[in-house]
């Protein structure tokens, strides 16, 4: 869906039709976050799915731990994929470099919390 954002948002923009540039970044991002939460039970029961598929129980249970960490993650890409190919078919370049960086710092700085947090796990 992102990727064809790029297209419809480009002839959107082209045309000067903004307001549908915008709805179709809507729609995206409707589209994206209710196949998170399809995927959601997935990610939450990694670990009894995958003892179910015959996969060795300690590998079954560092997957389950680490699909648990990802699902944030899963949510944010959701929304800022869209928003970045959004950005793009304006040029906005400056734009995506900012919210990149900002992204770049969050995802650094939960990095290194998380392993504090399963010190105490």
């Amino acid at each position: 869906m992102s990727n064809a954002l790029v297209t419809l948002c480009g002839q959107a923009f082209g045309a000067g039709k903004f307001q549908h540039a915008g709805i179709y970044l809507q729609r995206s991002w409707i589209i994206q976050i209710a196949t998170c939460v399809i995927l959601l039970p997935i990610y939450v029961f990694a670990t009894p799915i995958l003892k179910l598929l015959g996969q060795e129980e300690e590998i079954a249970d560092l997957a389950g731990k680490y699909s648990i960490k990802v699902i944030p993650y899963m949510f944010s890409y959701a929304i800022g994929f869209p928003t970045v190919r959004f950005l793009h078919a304006q040029s906005k370049v400056n734009v995506i470099v900012c919210i990149s960086f900002v992204t770049l710092l969050i995802q650094n700085g939960m990095l290194y919390i998380s392993p504090m947090c399963l010190v105490g796990a």
